[in-house]
Parts: structure tokens; C-alpha cells; sequence
């Protein structure tokens, strides 16, 4: 269900050149070949039609996967907090 957001996100992540590193089940064999790097985990469907539960499948990814963005930042000497293409503008009225 969430696959065609996810997947024009990717495309602009790719515009710009950033790597990217796509999780997700074996019930999504599009998102394992959009891009060169992906983790496939066992899947967590539990029925073949789609339903509304399928939307909040994401969440047990999403935990694994900061602690990986936040560690590989680390590692190539990047701040987590200042992404270099993110910029924020809070306005109080």
C-alpha cells in the first residue's frame, strides 16, 4: 500500500545521487530491484489481498533502519541532525 509514495521518493533521493538502501518483505519484489541496495526480511504479510493493516506494515522496519542511517552517518563523518538537501523554516505567529 505505501509502495508508490516510497517509490517516487526514491526517485528524487536518486536525482540527487544519494545512496540509498531499501527494506522491505518478500511481498514487494518491485522495491528489491528499484535500486542497487536492499535488505529483504522474511515476510510480514499474514493474507494474499491487500487490506488496510497492510499500510502499517513499515513499522517494524523503521526502528532498524535509523539506527542504521545514524550510525553509517557517523561513520562517514556526517551529521545526522543537518542533512545537506533538508532545510526547515518554523515561523511562530
Amino acid at each position: 500500500v505505501t509502495w508508490p509514495a516510497i517509490r517516487d521518493l526514491t526517485a528524487k533521493l536518486d536525482q540527487l545521487k544519494a545512496e540509498t538502501l531499501i527494506i522491505t518483505d518478500r511481498g514487494n519484489p518491485e522495491a528489491a530491484r528499484h535500486l542497487g541496495h536492499s535488505i529483504i526480511l522474511p515476510s510480514l504479510r499474514t493474507r494474499k489481498r491487500t487490506s488496510p493493516v497492510d499500510l502499517y506494515t513499515p513499522i517494524p522496519y523503521v526502528i532498524p533502519a535509523q539506527l542504521l542511517a545514524a550510525c553509517l552517518a557517523k561513520e562517514k563523518g556526517f551529521d545526522p541532525d543537518h542533512p545537506r538537501t533538508l532545510t526547515k523554516v518554523t515561523r511562530t505567529l
